[in-house]
């Protein structure tokens, strides 16, 4: 059953990075309702995903799921606007994350060693 409510029940309902995001948005100069507008479509699609049983991990962020989500705004009849807005949100949230994401040595150092490993021969 997907909850009605467009706001999450609990901070854990967010994704774990949800304020470097916003503080990313900040630095960058965004006013105040901008920040305010593309954190809160990760925000909201977080819940929509812990109702439907799953953690708001990058995992669950699929193609999938954002069109389930877009077309669940449509079925509440939510206004074009609201839509694009959200859509907006989610794509700067995502752009955000991969560049942080790819951008973490923690990560390249492990993608490195896996690379290794993996050319190794037996």
């Amino acid at each position: 059953m997907v909850r009605t409510s467009l706001t999450p029940r609990t901070t854990s309902d967010s994704w774990p990075h949800q304020n470097a995001f916003a503080r990313h948005l900040r630095a960058e100069g965004r006013a105040y309702r901008a920040v305010q507008l593309h954190t809160q479509a990760p925000r909201i699609f977080a819940a929509l995903l812990v109702d439907n049983g799953q953690e708001p991990e990058v995992d669950h962020l699929t193609q999938d799921n954002l069109v389930g989500w877009f077309n669940h705004l449509r079925g509440r009849r939510q206004e074009p606007g609201t839509i694009r807005i959200r859509r907006a949100g989610m794509r700067r949230f995502i752009g955000w994350l991969t560049a942080e994401v790819s951008s973490t040595p923690t990560r390249w150092q492990r993608s490195a060693s896996l690379i290794r490993r993996r050319n190794r021969s037996p």
